[in-house]
Order: structure tokens, then C-alpha cells, then sequence
């Protein structure tokens, strides 16, 4: 008796590999978008620090919100992948993050 059972996915792609994990550990999905929105933010405000001598917050806040709003809505495309709540909190994040963005502008 083996102590951990393998799933059976049966040739099927990564879509549905992703829809099991979501299946097993609801958090999995919100996880997901979160680490690509640290990735994008952290790497983009690094990479203009190292370049300019400062970094710019609110525009790789809403950049990374924007990107992390595209993989919602692509994920969004398959049923069991993404809930409608996590969609609208992604697209509302988005929404608050260009907010900030054109209210710490001096214009």
C-alpha cells in the first residue's frame, strides 16, 4: 500500500492539471495571481532602481495589477479555474492601483 496515491490525469493538458490543484486547495488560484503580481512588481521597480536610482512604485503597481488582471481573464476562459469573486477583486485591485497612479502624479 503506497502512501500517497498519484492522480490520474489521463493525457490531459495543463488546464485541467490546474483545475485538480484548484479543486483540491481553493486558495491555489488567488495564490498563483498573487506571486505573478510580486514578480512583476518587485522585478520591474528593481530593475528601474538599478537603472534610474529610484523606482517607481505606483507605475509597476499597476502594471503588475494590469498583467495579473490579463492571466484572471484568460483563466477565466476555462470553468473551474477561477471564481467570479477572485476575477472582480483582480479587476477591482487593477482599478485602485491606476487610481493611485494618476493621483500621485503632479499634474
Amino acid at each position: 500500500m503506497s502512501i500517497y496515491q498519484q492522480p490520474q490525469f489521463n493525457g490531459t493538458g495543463v488546464d485541467e492539471i490546474l483545475v485538480e490543484a484548484t479543486s483540491a486547495v481553493p486558495i491555489f488560484t488567488p495564490m498563483l495571481l498573487f506571486f505573478i503580481f510580486g514578480v512583476v512588481f518587485v522585478t520591474g521597480y528593481r530593475k528601474q532602481s538599478l537603472a534610474t536610482g529610484t523606482g517607481d512604485a505606483p507605475v509597476w503597481a499597476t502594471i503588475a495589477g494590469i498583467a495579473t488582471s490579463f492571466v484572471a481573464l484568460i483563466m477565466s476562459s476555462r470553468p473551474g479555474l477561477i471564481d467570479t469573486l477572485t476575477l472582480t477583486i483582480t479587476i477591482v485591485i487593477t482599478i485602485f492601483m491606476g487610481i493611485w497612479l494618476f493621483s500621485s502624479r503632479d499634474r
